[in-house]
């Protein structure tokens, strides 16, 4: 998703409604992205109880947890939706300056 959104963030750098659409879309795969990390908590709270009674310690029990696909899984959801933030910013940013450049 990520590539594909820097992708069309290339080919559109100078076309304003391609850019407009774009930082659309970024909008809307934030939204699904949070709404699937919300469906996903409930995995991640099991994991967590089940992990809960075998460690001893806070330090070996985030070192179990993020030894687990479901650590995994819940990093690659908040570091896809940061990177849509970034290319959604860096969008809204390229937006302004064509904007700026065509009042001048």
């Amino acid at each position: 998703m990520l590539t594909k959104r820097l992708s069309q963030m290339k080919d559109a750098f100078d076309n304003l409604p391609q850019l407009e659409k774009l930082y659309y879309d970024c909008g809307e795969d934030i939204a699904l992205l949070n709404n699937s990390l919300e469906m996903y908590l409930p995995t991640v709270r099991v994991a967590k109880e089940a992990l809960k009674g075998t460690c001893k310690t806070i330090s070996e029990f985030n070192r179990e947890f993020d030894m687990t696909t479901t650590s995994d899984t819940l990093k690659s959801y908040k570091y896809q939706i940061e990177g849509l933030k970034h290319i959604k910013s860096s969008v809204r940013v390229r937006i302004d300056g064509l904007n700026t450049e065509r009042i001048i």
